[in-house]
């Protein structure tokens, strides 16, 4: 059946859970009646987002499964503890939570009270909460802080790019006016070149034709401790003046900025801040709330939500061309990457930079975090020196895993990184880290983040993750590089790029750790790289 997209039936949806703090059967029944669909297409698009449509009155448990959370190995204790919890409140298992937090951690929640944090956990530490939660007292539990103020490591004030500076500093600034504007849209290839390296999918040149809508999103493609959602929640004024440029360069009528639904207050800052900034461009724009987590491609997942449609419908029309090819024709782009236009359109001497040095939030393995700015290419000896004094604390890491556009690892052993345009965050496994077992728990969060549109989507990852399972109980069966096969041809034939972000990595992992995957194929154990002389070195450069 053709449906149609919907797009009144993501706000009606906000609006009943903001007042209520979960959707039931009767609320999607009205909520279809109110806009004379079938209640069988409100279930159904409700149904895609947990968050949603949690069971009211009792305890909510999210459980962190982001890169640097899934370092932490667990153990048969804790394990057993966790079984525990989950006869005691519904648990969510997500792909990160936005919070900062050190690892690994879960957010807890009694009906009608505050979420609160639960970090750095062991078993003992699991098995006090079930009583806590028994008790109904989570007194003893922070509350997870809004917003952190990392430090910047290795740079001086007057050597860092002026947009990690005005974070800083948390310098004023002046929203765009009339000549700004007019200036982006006469000469717009400093942003497109900008977008073009930040972002996944291609960007639409004006003669092919603007996107309608142009949509800034808070979260962006890294859930885990997003530094996209911190940027906008600390400089919401440069991020929405960088989403007004952006607009103007690439001929873009609207712009939304979309936000978690549970963050009423980055809401409020950026409706102040493009009131200011929307001004000068004579632009529609508008505040669109939605779900931090969204089981898609994010950018494809943003549009999907605000037009009130299936994820897997979207991911079928939008496929490796991105929401440019729904109606209306739309452009995702990070709150990272918007936040660096202004001084990419050259205020401040920062139109060069963002292709010279990276910024990047730098996680260690204890959870120490640190803004750092770094080049595209460096050797690994130079990476790992910059990163002893800021996030290792004297630790040594065994491997460096890139998260953002597109996700990379690195051996310790390696010669040379290469850090691709649009990385959020560098997250430093320590020589402890069991990376079979990391790959293992990746896979699980992948489960999470497919819409199950595809059979790739729907099967691969649990497919995958039970692959691992057995080689780890020793049992024969897949030798590596029929594994790795696999995962290639699931990436390139799922419907959208999703499933790359984590298979690639698994792939990654399996080739430069093969001492950590026990495989067993028919002609025994099986440790082989799976590319001949592959072991040492990595694709270079900023872009691939």
């Amino acid at each position: 059946m053709n449906v149609p997209p919907q797009p009144e039936l993501a706000s009606t949806v906000l609006s009943v859970c903001r007042e209520k703090g979960h959707l039931s059967g009767q609320d999607m029944e009205t909520i279809a009646r109110s806009l004379h669909i079938p209640t069988s297409l409100v279930y159904g698009f409700c149904s895609q987002f947990p968050e949603f449509t949690r069971p009211p009155g009792r305890p909510l448990l999210r459980v962190c499964m982001g890169p640097a959370c899934a370092a932490a190995e667990p153990d048969a204790d804790m394990e057993r503890a966790m079984s525990g919890l989950e006869s005691r409140a519904d648990v969510l298992r997500v792909a990160g939570l936005t919070w900062p937090h050190g690892s690994p951690t879960l957010a807890v929640r009694l009906p009608g009270e505050e979420e609160r944090m639960v970090q750095g956990y062991r078993a003992n530490q699991l098995e006090e909460l079930a009583m806590n939660l028994d008790r109904k007292d989570l007194s003893a539990y922070p509350f997870p802080e809004a917003m952190a103020e990392y430090e910047v490591a290795g740079v001086d004030r007057g050597e860092m790019s002026p947009w990690l500076a005005s974070l800083v500093g948390r310098e004023p600034f002046l929203p765009p006016d009339a000549v700004a504007v007019r200036e982006a849209s006469r000469d717009p290839s400093p942003v497109y070149e900008l977008l073009e390296g930040e972002c996944v999918f291609p960007i639409p040149l004006p003669q092919s034709g603007p996107p309608e809508i142009l949509v800034c999103d808070t979260v962006g493609p890294s859930t885990e401790g997003s530094v996209d959602l911190l940027v906008a929640q600390a400089c919401p004024h440069v991020v929405a003046a960088g989403t007004v440029l952006a607009a103007a360069a690439t001929g873009a009528k609207k712009v939304v900025f979309f936000v978690p639904w549970d963050r009423v207050e980055l809401e409020a800052d950026l409706r102040r801040a493009a009131e200011e900034g929307a001004a000068a461009a004579d632009l529609e724009w508008e505040v669109f709330p939605g779900p931090t987590y969204i089981p898609c491609h994010r950018e494809i997942g943003v549009a999907a939500f605000m037009q009130g449609m299936m994820l897997w419908r979207a991911a079928s029309i939008c496929g490796r061309d991105g929401p440019m090819r729904l109606h209306p024709p739309t452009l995702v782009c990070g709150a990272s990457t918007l936040w660096k236009v202004p001084w990419v359109l050259g205020r401040g001497g920062g139109k060069e930079g963002w292709k010279e040095r990276l910024t990047l939030l730098a996680v260690g393995p204890k959870g120490v975090t640190r803004w750092v700015e770094l080049p595209p290419a460096l050797s690994v000896a130079e990476l790992v020196a910059r990163l002893s004094d800021a996030v290792l604390n004297g630790g040594r890491a065994r491997a460096l895993y890139l998260e953002g556009k597109e996700n990379r690892i690195y051996p310790e052993a390696a010669d040379r990184v290469g850090i691709p345009y649009g990385t959020r965050r560098l997250v430093v496994l320590g020589e402890d880290t069991h990376i079979a077992g990391w790959a293992r728990r990746m896979l699980s969060a992948a489960e999470e983040e497919c819409c199950g549109g595809c059979t790739p989507g729907r099967t691969g990852p649990p497919a995958a993750a039970s692959i691992l399972d057995s080689a780890a109980r020793g049992e024969k069966g897949e030798g590596m590089r029929e594994v790795a096969i696999m995962l290639e041809r699931a990436e390139l034939l799922a419907l959208c790029p999703q499933l790359l972000r984590t298979f690639s990595v698994v792939r990654e992992c399996m080739e430069f750790f093969p001492e950590d995957f026990s495989f067993r194929s028919g002609g025994g154990e099986q440790t082989e790289r799976m590319v001949s002389g592959s072991g040492n070195t990595h694709g270079m450069g900023g872009r691939r």
